[in-house]
Formats: structure tokens, C-alpha cells, sequence
């Protein structure tokens, strides 16, 4: 599967709101339609324009423990989640003898649909699994106005890793939430607060 939604175009400008990504286009919702659709396993091609990353990026996140929430209501949950760069993409095409190069440009129209490769694989994974309990913190500021008291503004950021695995994605999350509340903090400038902010930071 690819990563990133399906490309608008000139009959479709605005299709999955063109140049931005939809969450259709995410890795997370290609595996939950997978499970949906009852696949056995997946794996996502990554392509870096199409992704918006690297694949450094890619190594760095699936390296270490994972962690999902329980209770999936899928029919069948996925055995198995992976991820491959497009040049092994492009040899398991070859060896169905297909072009992976050109079912991506057939990918782009509304009629294509699925080609089955006939390709199998033998996949081997073992796993060691734990519950945790993770948290969240949550703040909350009231208002002056009580006409307004129904009302509030949610400013929400990543808070994770903790000082672990450090790199662009830890740094990104900890400039996010540290904008959070510097932007919460700041007085209004007539000096009341008509709202109730919440500040939310996500874990």
C-alpha cells in the first residue's frame, strides 16, 4: 500500500483536499482499512515526496516498543504491519513481472483497482507484549464572562519521549508544547480572559 492520498487533478482539483494530506493518506488509516477490508498483513511503501519524510524517519519511529491501544474491533486484526522502501517495492513487483513504477501511475486514476501479485512470503515475528496504563495532562483556566461560560478554546500538543530516542520528531513535540503554553500564558491584551482555555497535552 502507499502512503499519502490519491493526487487531484485537473478534472478533481480540490480531491482530498488536494496538496494537503487527508488522514486517508496516513500509515495509520492505511492499516486500519486493511483490518477492515480482512487483510492477513501489510506493507507500506515508502516513497519520501509521497511520505513527507525520509526513511531514517521511518526506521527511527518502528525501532524499540510500540505501543496500541487495546481492544481493536476488527474483524481480523492485521498479523502483521511493516514497512519497505520503494526499491524492494519494486523487485517484489518484478517478481510477479510487474512495474511498480507504472501500477503507481495507474494508481492515480479512479478505475484502477487492486492487481494481485501471486507473490507469498513466509513471515516469522516474534513479539513480547505488556500492559501499561500511559497518561495525559490536562489543564484548565476559566473565563471572566459567565455568558460565555459554555465556551472555551482547546490548544492540544504532543508530550512523548521524555528525553528518550531524541531526534527531529522528540524535538518537534517539545517545541509544540512548549508553544502551548507560552501562547496560553500570554495576557490578553484588555487583560480579561472572556473564554476557558484548556489546555490539553496530549501523551
Amino acid at each position: 500500500m502507499l502512503v499519502n492520498d490519491p493526487p487531484a487533478t485537473a478534472g478533481e482539483p480540490a480531491l482530498f483536499e488536494a496538496e494537503a494530506m487527508t488522514y486517508y493518506g496516513r500509515w495509520t488509516y492505511k492499516y486500519e482499512i486493511a483490518e477492515q477490508k480482512g487483510a492477513a498483513g501489510v506493507l507500506l511503501v515508502h516513497v519520501t515526496d509521497m511520505a513527507g519524510y525520509g526513511w531514517n524517519v521511518v526506521a527511527s519511529s518502528w525501532s524499540g516498543d510500540q505501543f496500541s491501544l487495546e481492544g481493536s474491533t476488527a474483524v481480523q486484526p492485521l498479523r502483521m504491519r511493516g514497512w519497505v522502501q520503494q526499491d524492494v517495492a519494486r523487485e517484489i513487483a518484478a517478481l510477479a513481472g510487474q512495474d511498480l513504477d507504472r501500477l503507481m501511475e495507474r494508481a492515480r486514476t479512479r478505475d484502477f483497482r487492486p492487481v494481485p501479485l501471486g507473490v507469498e512470503a513466509s513471515v516469522l515475528i516474534r513479539n513480547e507484549t505488556e500492559r501499561m496504563t500511559g497518561w495525559n495532562v490536562v489543564g484548565l483556566v476559566r473565563g471572566s464572562n459567565p455568558e460565555r461560560a459554555g465556551e472555551g478554546v482547546l490548544y492540544t500538543a504532543h508530550l512523548d519521549h521524555l528525553g528518550r530516542r531524541a531526534g527531529e520528531g522528540a524535538s518537534k513535540r517539545r517545541t509544540s508544547t512548549g508553544w502551548v503554553f507560552e501562547a496560553r500564558t500570554r495576557p490578553h491584551p484588555s487583560g480579561k480572559r472572556t473564554r476557558t482555555p484548556s489546555i490539553s497535552t496530549i501523551g
